[in-house]
C-alpha cells in the first residue's frame, strides 16, 4: 500500500506506539487519584504538558488536553463567545475553514450570534483589507485556519494576528495541519488559542491540545469531575495524551526529505497530465497538493486505484456528493471540483512510492 492521505490521518510512529504500550502496561491508573500509583501517574500527564509547550514555545499552565481539534474548536468557538458574551456577540472567519469551524458557526448563528465568513481570493488567501473594517465594536473573536486541510495553502497569520491585535478580538488558530509541519512559535505571534491533533504528525488519534493564552476566558464544553484544571472534565487520557508528546517530541522541521518528496510529486504530475496544481503561486504546505486533473472524475479514479491511497476534491455529506467548498470559494467550477486530487505525503513518503503511485494513476485514467 502506498499511502498518500497524510492529511486525513498519519500512521502513528513505532516510538510513539512503544511509548504508549510502556503507559498502558506500568502506568494505567487514574491520575487524579491521591495514591502514590496516581501521583506517579499525574508526573507523565505534567512531563508530557511541558513536552507540548515547549514545541510551540508556550507555558505549560496555557495547554489543555482534549479528543483532537474537532472538540477544540467547538469549545473554543461556543465556549469563548459563551464566556465574553457581555463584550460582543460578533465572530470572523472564513468560507475555506475546516467544516468543524463552519459547522460549529452554523449552531452559533441559529442561537443569535452575529457571523461574519471572508472571501478568498483565487488563491485561498483573504485579503488582509478586507478583514480589517470587518472586525467591529462587537467583534469578540476572529478565527482562522492557518493551513488548509484541502489545498496546503498557508494563510498569513503574523499579519492576520497584527491585525487583531490592534483591537479588543482575540484571535484564534487551527493550527491542525500546521503543528509538526511548520514552525509555531507562540511567544513571536500574536495568537490568543489555537488547536493542535496528534494525529495529524503520528501521534495516537482521540487526542489534542488547546493552547489558550494566559488571562483568557474560556467556557468549558464538558462538565464534571474537573480535570484539566476545571477546564475538560473526564478521566484523563493518560497513554494518549504521552503518545502525543512522544510525537511533538519527534518533530523534525529541520528535514528537507518532505520537501524534496513534493516537489517531485508535482513535477511528475505536471509532465505526466493536463493538470492544474492549486495555489501553486502562493506559499504552501510541503505535506499536502491538491491537482485538478482536466477530464477526470476523481471519485471513480480513487475508486479503482489498488493500492495507491489519496483524497478527492468531492465530500459526502447526508449522501449526496458535494464539490470542495474550499475550491468553489476560490472560484473553481463543480466539474473541476469533482476533477481533483489530494496526495498528502508524510516524513516516511519516498521518492519511489511517488514513482509507484504515478504509474498506477496513469494506468488508470
Amino acid at each position: 500500500m502506498i499511502y498518500l492521505d497524510n492529511a486525513s490521518t498519519t500512521k502513528p510512529s513505532k516510538e510513539v506506539i512503544n511509548e504508549m504500550n510502556d503507559i498502558q502496561n506500568s502506568f494505567y491508573g487514574n491520575p487524579s487519584s491521591k495514591h502514590y500509583f496516581g501521583n506517579e501517574i499525574n508526573k507523565k500527564v505534567k512531563e508530557s504538558r511541558q513536552i507540548i509547550s515547549e514545541l510551540i514555545n508556550c507555558k505549560s499552565s496555557e495547554i489543555f488536553f482534549n479528543a483532537g481539534s474537532t472538540e477544540g474548536i467547538n469549545t473554543i468557538l461556543r465556549g469563548y463567545i459563551e464566556s465574553n458574551i457581555d463584550k460582543g456577540n460578533h465572530i470572523i472567519t472564513t468560507k475555506v475553514e475546516h467544516k468543524a469551524v463552519l459547522e460549529t458557526c452554523k449552531y452559533l448563528e441559529n442561537i443569535g450570534v452575529d457571523v461574519t465568513f471572508l472571501d478568498v481570493d483565487k488563491n485561498g488567501l483573504i485579503n488582509i483589507e478586507e478583514l480589517k473594517p470587518a472586525i467591529k465594536e462587537e467583534t469578540i473573536l476572529v478565527s482562522i485556519l492557518w493551513v488548509n486541510n484541502e489545498t496546503g495553502i498557508i494563510q498569513d497569520i503574523d499579519s492576520i494576528a497584527e491585525v487583531v491585535s490592534n483591537t479588543k478580538s482575540k484571535l484564534f488558530v487551527d493550527a491542525t495541519q500546521a503543528i509538526g509541519k511548520i514552525p509555531v512559535d507562540l511567544q513571536e505571534l500574536k495568537i490568543d488559542m489555537l488547536c493542535l491533533s496528534g494525529h495529524k504528525f503520528h501521534g495516537p488519534k482521540g487526542i489534542g491540545a488547546l493552547y489558550i493564552k494566559e488571562g483568557i476566558s474560556v467556557s468549558p464544553l464538558l462538565h464534571g469531575g474537573g480535570q484539566e484544571n476545571s477546564f475538560r472534565s473526564g478521566t484523563t487520557n493518560v497513554p494518549g495524551l504521552v503518545g502525543l508528546a512522544k510525537a511533538c517530541a519527534s518533530v523534525e522541521l529541520d528535514n528537507l526529505t518532505p520537501i524534496k518528496v513534493n516537489r517531485y510529486l508535482e513535477q511528475k504530475l505536471k509532465i505526466n497530465f493536463d493538470c492544474i496544481i492549486i495555489g501553486e503561486k502562493v506559499k504552501r504546505s510541503s505535506f499536502i497538493t491538491n491537482v485538478i486533473i482536466n477530464g477526470i472524475d476523481a471519485d471513480i479514479v480513487i475508486s479503482k486505484l489498488k493500492t495507491v491511497m489519496i483524497s478527492s476534491g468531492s465530500a459526502c455529506t447526508s449522501r449526496i456528493v458535494e464539490p470542495s467548498h474550499v475550491l468553489k470559494n476560490m472560484g473553481y467550477s463543480d466539474d473541476e471540483s469533482f476533477s481533483s486530487l489530494r496526495f498528502s505525503i508524510s516524513k516516511y513518503t519516498t521518492i519511489e512510492e511517488i514513482d509507484e503511485a504515478i504509474e498506477e494513476l496513469i494506468s488508470i485514467i
